[in-house]
Parts: C-alpha cells; structure tokens; sequence
C-alpha cells in the first residue's frame, strides 16, 4: 500500500541507494533528474525549505543537492503531478487549484486528512503554509 500511496522517497546522504528497482549513485541520480523531484526538510514547519526541481535553477538545484548531502537532513520525493481541482475563490466563484492531500496517521491508525490548496497561476508552485496555501480538514462519512 505503501509503494503505491506514497511517492517514492529517499533521505540525501552520499552513496548508494535503490529507485524503480535499480541501484542508483544519489548526487548523480538528483542532478540528473532535477525536473522529476522535489527536496524538503527531513523537520520543518509549514513547507518552508521545499523545493521543487522543475522549478529551481540547475546551479540553485546542484548547490541544494549538495548542501543535503553535506549536512544529511533532508529527503527527495518523487514528484507527483495531481490535476488541478476547483475550489471556491472568494467573490470570484471558484478557480483552479493545485493541491495536495496529506493524512494523520497515529501508530498504525488513521487519524483523518486534510487538503491543502493554493490558486493554479502557470508553473506549478510548491504547495503549502509557506507559500500561502489554505489548508482544510476533509469530512468522512461512512456513506
């Protein structure tokens, strides 16, 4: 569940490591594939620190690629593209939205979920407090 849920996520320390069931060399594989990735945080707040390849300069890129692997306290996540959804913009009626869906998990129980959004203007944006996304909780029921 876990491979097929969540994007494919490693911590930058120097070496060796896996991806699609290959052994890859980190600096080189992060270089190479800037525009599929993103780099965040291994602790943070609010999404501050998340950069997104395909929008980060290849020298700004390399030069955070190597500050992870110098300092080793951040992860690399796949990118997942989620289409655009519709949501409510003020006295404007609705717009599109990026958004990304995060979940609560205590143990091995699930909490709840929550969506956070922020109005689609061109390149696509990290999405998050930092950057100005709204964030709600998702209302479950059981029909």
């Amino acid at each position: 569940t876990i491979k097929e849920s969540i994007p494919w996520t490693r911590r930058i320390i120097p070496g060796e490591t896996t991806h699609g069931g290959e052994k890859i060399t980190m600096e080189s594989f992060l270089i190479a594939n800037k525009n599929r990735l993103v780099i965040k945080p291994s602790i943070g707040l609010g999404g501050e620190g998340v950069y997104i390849g395909q929008g980060t300069s290849g020298e700004q890129w390399e030069t955070l690629v190597k500050k992870a692997l110098r300092e080793k306290n951040a992860l690399v996540q796949e990118l997942v593209d989620a289409p655009p959804a519709l949501y409510q913009l003020g006295e404007d009626g609705c717009a599109h939205h990026d958004t990304v869906w995060g979940v609560w998990i205590f143990g091995s129980l699930y909490g709840g979920s929550f969506v956070r959004a922020i109005p689609k203007k061109g390149a696509r944006k990290v999405v998050n407090a930092y950057t100005g996304a709204r964030i709600s909780i998702v209302f479950e029921t059981d029909e």
